[in-house]
């Protein structure tokens, strides 16, 4: 009942990605320490090696440097230290197939399509990069379902978007979805928004 008249007055679904449409196999079901990151972190140092000709060990540290002293991430470093945008960056690194890294039977997609038609507007806020983004819309068959679609290059922390569409819509009518409270519910709360919380993907199935 209480769920029922939260979504009575619903205009706005707001979902995270990682996490909270699909499972990792990382930390708690999170993308962290996941094979996909280990993946990403095996690119960059092919990334780095690339671009300087340096033995695999010497890349390694140098990832594991940024890794530990950039507050953004490898992205910002790589970008400052070559010259170039972190999109070129994450072109080269996350692009990546989905399809070894989420499983699309424990993914709600069908139900993420019926909130649509049912007339909410769905809006996607994930920190991914684009590439990996588009990448996994695509293997889910997903693309055409998001109004709008925020990535983790448009911004430095999901609070900045937060701010700006309780700026631009009653937060009463807006519910963020995720896995993370502290990036995906705490700002959404703070702002007066409605949250709810994903311990598995298929929790999702509760907002209809």
């Amino acid at each position: 009942m209480f769920m029922t008249k939260i979504l009575k007055d619903l205009q706005i679904l707001i979902l995270d990605m990682d996490g909270t449409l699909y499972r990792h196999d990382g930390d708690n079901g999170t993308v962290n320490n996941s094979s996909l990151i280990k993946t990403v972190i095996t690119n960059s140092i092919q990334f780095v090696i690339d671009r300087e000709g340096c033995s695999r060990e010497i890349a390694a540290a140098l990832v594991d440097k940024a890794r530990r002293t950039d507050t953004i991430g490898i992205s910002s470093f790589m970008a400052r230290r070559y010259g170039i945008t972190r999109g070129e960056y994450f072109n080269e690194t996350w692009n990546i197939d989905p399809g070894k890294f989420v499983d699309k039977s424990r993914t709600p997609a069908k139900t993420i399509r019926k909130m649509a038609l049912r007339g909410k507007r769905l809006f996607l806020l994930t920190g991914a990069p684009r590439v990996w983004m588009e990448n996994v819309l695509k293997f889910l068959v997903l693309e055409d379902v998001f109004e709008r679609k925020y990535h983790g290059e448009m911004f430095t922390q999901k609070t900045e978007i937060f701010e700006a569409l309780a700026g631009e819509f009653s937060p009463e009518s807006i519910l963020s979805a995720g896995d993370q409270y502290e990036t995906d519910l705490k700002p959404a709360a703070d702002r007066g928004m409605k949250i709810f919380e994903v311990k598995d993907p298929l929790d999702l199935l509760k907002l209809l």
